[in-house]
């Protein structure tokens, strides 16, 4: 975790923070390895699983609002640490396999929106669509970046910064 993360997260608000840091980050990462769809589910794994809590570091599961909050005031913060995450795993990849490790493939692809007008009776009656996997739908696109080993090396989502610099 980059220091400025933590000074960030730390910084005097005027009160003590409740949950440690490390704890949101693991609760997040398990989030994405178990492919659980929301932060509520999420929270529901860790009020049944005392394991799980104490794994993340949690010793009472936060309410949505605060991983929602967290995800929204650290999201710069949180890139850094998946940037660093690159530096960290590249000396491994070229353990593993130097020639696959320099290769660079490409993809572009959609993170399916959470919508009304992913209805497919709504979707048929707009003209602006975007097909992806099968049917008409709104989507997040993104493009990423991976080594021959398919270990991720970059992701940028085309929002309005993405192309405002491209």
């Amino acid at each position: 975790i980059p220091i400025s993360f933590r000074n960030h997260f730390y910084a005097s608000t005027g009160r003590t923070r409740k949950y440690p840091l490390q704890a949101f980050l693991w609760a997040l990462i398990i989030q994405r390895i178990f492919s659980i769809p929301t932060d509520q589910l999420l929270l529901t794994f860790l009020a049944y699983s005392k394991l799980l809590r104490e794994f993340c570091g949690f010793i009472k599961v936060p309410d949505a609002s605060k991983i929602t909050r967290f995800k929204q005031d650290f999201l710069d913060d949180l890139q850094l640490v998946f940037d660093n995450l690159v530096d960290v795993t590249e000396p491994i990849c070229q353990a593993i396999d130097s020639a696959k490790a320099d290769m660079t493939i490409f993809d572009s692809s959609g993170i399916e929106a959470f919508v009304t007008e992913n209805n497919p009776k709504y979707a048929n009656r707009i003209i602006k669509q975007l097909y992806i996997n099968g049917h008409f739908c709104y989507v997040f696109k993104f493009s990423i970046v991976t080594n021959g080993l398919g270990i991720i090396r970059h992701i940028s989502f085309y929002n309005k910064n993405f192309m405002a610099s491209h």
